[in-house]
């Protein structure tokens, strides 16, 4: 197999992990891109150098040599140096992208969409070359779904305790991908085309119906931590206005007392003036004043 797809194979299978975490997930770095972008590009080089016999070999199942373990084990260090934010949801992230790059070799592996270039090009060219094609004309989906739904969903939820579990979803996906890839399809995944479409198909559909019911679930979760948290705002607003009310009437009541103390003071004034005791009128002006001190 020539250089060009050998290089091919690896970046269809890489940069959508570095274009989603450099872009829309760069808030979450921890590094600026002066650090990011050469330890990118070192990466690439590093794994095309540890895979690239695999794809020289020129055998159909080494054409997933990305997906392999090893190299998902060293992309989840590389998240947990680079990225900052609890652990288990980069991982999440990282499995969902692994995902759809997975979904990818499915689709062009199991059908005959991109058969037409079958003559041009070996079994594993026509697979690189399908696989590149449909990358171009997905990733903007991914892209958007990331932005607009992972994101902010992660960024409402991070500090909720489902994630300690959340996570597993996507890497159970990955490791079943793996066994299917590897044992059940075994001999079978050198052939043409695979000849039980059904279980690959099954697969697809139950990726995406568990990642609808997992956005599903988040959203729900983020509807009722904010429900709680509005619950808990008018909560303490209504405890606040009770509170305030009772100052209210307690000043009130002071008022009153003061009114009635007034009242009663200056009716025992009047009286004195009245019938001209001016020595019980200053007496007891005294007092009042000493008393008010």
């Amino acid at each position: 197999m020539s250089l060009f797809f050998i290089i091919l194979s690896e970046l269809q299978e890489l940069l959508p992990f570095f274009i989603l975490f450099l872009l829309p997930l760069k808030d979450r770095l921890r590094f600026s891109n002066r650090i990011n972008i050469p330890f990118v590009l070192f990466y690439i080089i590093f794994v095309f150098c540890s895979s690239r016999h695999l794809l020289a070999a020129a055998s159909v199942s080494s054409s997933s040599s990305i997906s392999m373990i090893p190299f998902m084990a060293l992309a989840a260090l590389v998240c947990c140096l680079f990225f900052k934010g609890r652990k288990i949801i980069n991982l999440f992230t990282l499995f969902i992208i692994k995902s759809y790059t997975d979904t990818l070799y499915i689709i062009v592996k199991t059908t005959s969409i991109f058969s037409f270039l079958q003559p041009a090009h070996t079994r594993l060219e026509a697979l690189i070359i399908g696989k590149g094609i449909l990358t171009l004309v997905t990733f903007p989906l991914l892209y958007i779904f990331v932005l607009r739904l992972l994101k902010p969903i992660i960024n409402k939820t991070e500090n909720l305790d489902f994630w300690k579990y959340l996570w597993f979803i996507p890497g159970l996906f990955f490791l079943y991908f793996q066994l299917a890839l590897y044992f059940i399809y075994g001999e079978l995944i050198d052939s043409d085309q695979i000849s039980t479409p059904l279980l690959p198909s099954i697969w697809i559909f139950a990726t995406f119906l568990t990642y609808y019911l997992i956005l599903h679930m988040l959203n729900e979760a983020i509807e009722s931590a904010e429900i709680e948290k509005k619950l808990r705002t008018e909560e303490i607003q209504t405890e606040r206005q009770k509170k305030q009310y009772a100052d209210l009437l307690q000043e009130m009541e002071k008022a009153r007392t003061a009114r009635h103390d007034l009242r009663h003071i200056l009716l025992v004034l009047d009286s004195y003036a009245e019938i001209g005791d001016m020595e019980a009128f200053r007496s007891y002006l005294r007092q009042i004043l000493q008393d008010r001190e």
